[in-house]
């Protein structure tokens, strides 16, 4: 079994399950594990349904509109290749965080003790004996394994960033600085961010059909004109 991270529940979260109950009480259909999730958490709920599954909305936090604002608020920019991945419950057992080992290759800003990052995301999955929880985010999905990446990021929040490390890694946990919007597959034909697919930094990369040579290109640019 993973190690449960203790945290405060967000008001956040709590609003999302004071919204199924408003659901629920409405004639909404309830799924197997739903009742023993609101009661107990994720271990509970995948105790009682086998595999639960929980899928959460991406909420961004005023995601930056251009290429300039993205590489402002990240602390470093770098391109690596992520390796392996290890998921951990947060928020007292009802949320789920994954941290990924990535070795960067090349830091375009910012500073790195070691190539070796670990860089959490929310979702992921996790098992308890036979039984199994999971919970997914819309529109965020998990990063390419194995592929070259443009990676921005910020050190992670309070509550993820006492997750476990792997070994040989930065002392600093890192998250990505804007969502999906901070991942880049550099070996896709055109480049596009990672999901938040209907954000007007989503649609200009998008539109731009950009080569992985040419997105960084830009970055490069972007980094060399910071917006004021």
């Amino acid at each position: 079994m993973f190690p449960l991270i203790a945290a405060d529940m967000s008001a956040d979260l709590r609003k999302r399950d004071d919204a199924t109950a408003v659901a629920l009480s409405r004639g909404k259909p309830e799924r197997a594990g739903d009742v023993e999730y609101r009661q107990g958490g994720l271990a509970a709920a995948a105790a009682a349904a086998g595999s639960y599954v929980r899928t959460v909305p991406y909420r961004p936090r005023e995601p930056p509109s251009t290429l300039g604002e993205l590489v402002k608020l990240s602390e470093v920019i770098c391109i690596g290749v992520a390796y392996s991945n290890r998921s951990y419950l947060v928020q007292q057992g009802r949320s789920i965080s994954m941290v990924l080992e990535v070795h960067c290759s090349d830091v375009l800003k910012g500073t790195l003790e070691r190539p070796m990052v670990n860089i959490v995301i929310p979702g992921g999955r996790v098992a308890f004996g036979q039984a199994i929880a999971e919970v997914k985010v819309l529109d965020f999905p998990l990063p390419t394994m194995n592929s070259r990446t443009v990676w921005f990021l910020q050190r992670a929040a309070a509550e993820n960033a006492t997750l476990p490390r792997t070994d040989n890694t930065n002392s600093t946990m890192f998250e990505p600085s804007s969502g999906p919007l901070a991942i880049y597959d550099l070996e896709l034909k055109r480049v596009r961010p990672n999901g938040a697919s209907r954000t007007r930094l989503a649609k200009r990369i998008t539109a731009q059909r950009l080569s992985g040579i040419t997105f960084v290109d830009a970055v490069r640019t972007a980094i060399q004109r910071p917006v004021g």
